[in-house]
């Protein structure tokens, strides 16, 4: 395929996902007043057994039109993000909601993806996000400064699988120069937005979930993001974000002095060739940090290998790394609601390995 047709494939599923985005106030509301014409086919006995379910689903709605003004603005401050071709894409900014045929024509396995975005989103940034990110990230966080000490921008820090981008902020906020890398379009465009705006907003992350809920309280309870002053880093904050696969993206040998991760291991369909990759791009005495468990993403495909831990830290060692650090069973959850009646919670394992020296 030429240049220019990798270009006009590239920018086509940007629109896409752009116009998921601008497809959730329609799509979300829709999923709401289903639910509404279930309640107006019960019985009159039924409905008055019920009598504050319209007034949560009126909440709902409200609570998704609040949503919609931030996946509204994910699109906005996306545009030109990739460069001029990006200006083509400005016809995706109506003034009104998309014409509910359209949202139809989204698959919902984008829709889905931003649902999953928003609960990301209010993860990374918001201080209901607090806990896990202290579980996921910290330990993280604590070795590279206990490895390099603090306030080292000659240090670089590779963040491959960063969501929506609060580990790599977090790492370049200690003084490093950290590069987060991210393969998801939804995660790039909403940390892009989140990362690079000064304004806080109101979101409601759980205003889709139907089930599990004690109350509506729960269900309809907002979260603010960013819950900090993304802009206030000072002068010496170094940060960047690239696009793609972690494989692809990174070809140069001997680069990077340290690569950190948080539930990334299992997002490709080879574990191995991240760490076979991580261990070539790492420079000698660089450390690979990771934290996660392994619940592999493509274990339906043909071409995916589920290894259990054993398996993996052999091979680390036998790819040339030194096991330094490897703590199991640490709780952690992920986009969690804290309010469910039902709960995951992920027994993690945090490995830090340390390429040699010395062949």
């Amino acid at each position: 395929m030429s240049d220019v047709a990798d270009d006009e494939s590239e920018i086509a599923h940007r629109g896409n996902i752009m116009k998921a985005f601008l497809s959730y106030e329609s799509h979300a509301k829709d999923r709401v007043r289903r639910n509404l014409d279930k309640f107006n086919s019960l019985g009159e006995k039924f409905k008055d057994m019920l009598p504050l379910f319209e007034d949560r689903c009126r909440a709902q709605l409200s609570a998704i039109e609040a949503n919609s003004k931030l996946t509204r603005h994910i699109v906005s401050s996306s545009l030109g993000m990739f460069g001029e071709e990006s200006s083509h894409l400005s016809h995706l900014l109506p003034q009104e909601l998309p014409d509910p045929t359209d949202w139809q024509n989204v698959g919902e396995f984008d829709m889905e993806k931003v649902y999953v975005t928003l609960k990301q989103v209010a993860r990374d940034w918001s201080a209901e996000g607090a806990a896990e990110r202290k579980a996921c990230y910290d330990p993280i966080l604590i070795e590279l400064e206990d490895r390099f000490g603090k306030g080292k921008p000659e240090m670089k820090v590779l963040c491959p699988g960063s969501g929506c981008g609060r580990l790599p902020w977090e790492i370049a906020r200690r003084g490093f120069t950290c590069q987060g890398n991210e393969y998801s379009m939804f995660m790039l465009l909403a940390s892009n937005a989140i990362i690079n705006s000064t304004d806080e907003r109101e979101i409601f992350p759980w205003a889709h979930q139907f089930n599990n809920n004690m109350s509506g309280e729960d269900q309809l309870r907002p979260v603010r993001v960013p819950d900090c002053n993304t802009t206030d880093v000072g002068t010496e904050f170094s940060f960047s974000y690239t696009a793609g696969s972690f494989l692809d993206v990174y070809p140069e040998e001997n680069t990077w002095d340290a690569i950190a991760a948080s539930f990334f291991l299992d997002t490709g369909r080879n574990p191995l060739e991240y760490l076979e990759h991580a261990f070539r791009i790492l420079k000698p005495g660089g450390y690979f940090l990771h934290l996660g468990p392994l619940l592999y993403h493509f274990e339906d495909s043909s071409m995916s290998i589920e290894l259990c831990w054993d398996e993996i830290v052999h091979a680390v060692k036998r790819i040339g790394f030194e096991v330094v650090k490897e703590i199991k069973g640490l709780d952690c959850g992920y986009n969690s609601n804290a309010k469910s009646l039902y709960q995951t919670v992920y027994r993690c394992i945090f490995l830090c390995a340390r390429k040699p020296l010395v062949p």
